[in-house]
């Protein structure tokens, strides 16, 4: 991907977020979307632990214009499903 720092990240389905924090630990300026607000409140509380400046937003993906009017470099969904 070379060089992404400094640069703002959508993650979309974040859940706990725990890749959503590394991507802010290498400079990525990142928002986590995640339908879930147990997920959502969780990584809250450890990004303001880890003293980590990111953004978690709690809606469905589908809708999340209605809710995140910032402009993004990179778009990124992990899929693992089965």
């Amino acid at each position: 991907m070379g060089n992404i720092s400094d640069k703002k990240l959508w993650h979309l389905q974040s859940h706990f977020g725990q890749v959503t924090l590394s991507w802010n630990r290498i400079g990525v300026q990142c928002t986590g979307v995640d339908i879930s607000e147990v997920a959502i409140a969780l990584i809250q509380s450890y990004a303001k632990e880890l003293a980590i400046d990111a953004n978690f937003v709690c809606c469905n993906v589908l809708y999340a214009s209605k809710h995140i009017t910032n402009s993004f470099d990179i778009i990124f969904l992990l899929d693992i499903g089965p």
